[in-house]
């Protein structure tokens, strides 16, 4: 049984390597790929000469070479802005095709100010999902699409768990520094703390708004410093030694950064975006005006930091998950 996988638009795992995201995707997906497929194909946007150690069965390729896609039984496609392949593979070869609908492709665009992507996406992505076999949603309130699975995003508790004494008021967040994220409204939200003048903000992150976001906290006068973005495992340490964790963006799919922080414990702020997984007063705190809330009182954050931790083990242990979603791609080959 052979599996193809078919990366985001423009992904590639030399990408992943420099965004830090290629030691998750080796350990937790194409680990475990390689050991239940005879063999796995990866259709890359780029990667022409990528060095790595890839298990023996698992071969990179670029998206020019979709005629490849021919020689799997299975395509999995990594989110539905990336399906043209997978539809094209389904209308030549007849090959089933599992998609991830991740998060709402059309409104990021828009936030993203690319009004045309986002009428591209409007057009392609209703075809992409009622091509697909299957359809994973990591947001149970799209399970309303036909062939729907439900499975969320994932993160190692072993891995990724409370260690050491936090640092006071050191307030991290993570992630690309794009529109989307909204990070003007965290900087806002630091200079109008009690506490403005002693807190640390660390983002870690790049991306088109970096120099715009220095700008500001400049400005404003806060304590901002921006880390370009460390490997997977390297990021642990940050959540463990940080006060409290925000992620403020306007919008989400099932957001990884907030899951590695609520694993670690951390004491957890958002803003209301859908995709929130945080559960109000009970897993961390929602409206960023409650920034103080966390920092005045660090007991009841590790409170909220112990449950975080333990709905993470519950319910979004990334072993099991892709158990989960291997035997839905063994069923969608039979």
């Amino acid at each position: 049984m052979k599996l193809g996988l078919i990366l985001s638009p423009g992904d590639s795992l030399e990408r992943q390597k420099r965004t830090g995201q290629f030691d998750r995707l080796l350990k937790y997906y194409l680990l475990p790929y390689s050991r239940h497929f005879e063999a796995v194909l990866i259709f890359s946007y780029g990667d022409k000469d990528f060095h790595a150690d890839l298990p023996e069965n698992i071969s990179v390729v670029t998206v020019t070479r979709l005629n490849l896609l021919k020689t799997v039984d299975t395509i999995r496609v990594f989110q539905a802005s990336g399906g043209v392949p997978g539809i094209l593979a389904k209308l030549l070869f007849g090959k089933p095709i599992v998609v991830t609908y991740g998060y709402d492709y059309v409104r990021f665009a828009q936030i993203e100010g690319r009004p045309v992507l986002a009428l591209l996406l409007k057009m392609v992505i209703p075809l992409v999902l009622a091509a697909a076999d299957r359809v994973i949603v990591t947001d149970p309130k799209n399970l309303y699409l036909k062939r729907s699975v439900y499975l969320p995003n994932g993160v190692d508790p072993d891995k990724f768990k409370p260690a050491g004494k936090r640092r006071q008021n050191l307030v991290l967040s993570v992630g690309r520094l794009t529109r989307q994220k909204n990070y003007w409204s965290l900087i806002h939200a630091v200079s109008q703390s009690v506490l403005a003048r002693k807190i640390k903000l660390v983002i870690i992150g790049e991306g088109s708004q970096r120099h715009k976001l220095i700008k500001l906290a400049e400005k404003l006068r806060v304590n901002l410093s921006i880390i370009k973005p460390l490997p997977h495992q390297k990021l642990v340490s940050w959540y463990q030694k940080s006060a409290v964790f925000v992620l403020a963006s306007k919008i989400e799919g099932n957001p990884k950064a907030l899951l590695e922080a609520m694993s670690c414990g951390c004491a957890s702020l958002t803003a209301d975006f859908p995709g929130n997984v945080i559960d109000e007063q009970k897993t961390g705190l929602v409206g960023l005006e409650k920034l103080d809330q966390l920092l005045l009182n660090p007991d009841s954050g590790q409170n909220l930091g112990r449950h975080a931790r333990q709905a993470v083990i519950n319910r979004y242990n990334i072993k099991s998950l892709i158990k989960q979603e291997i035997e839905l791609l063994k069923q969608c080959t039979k």
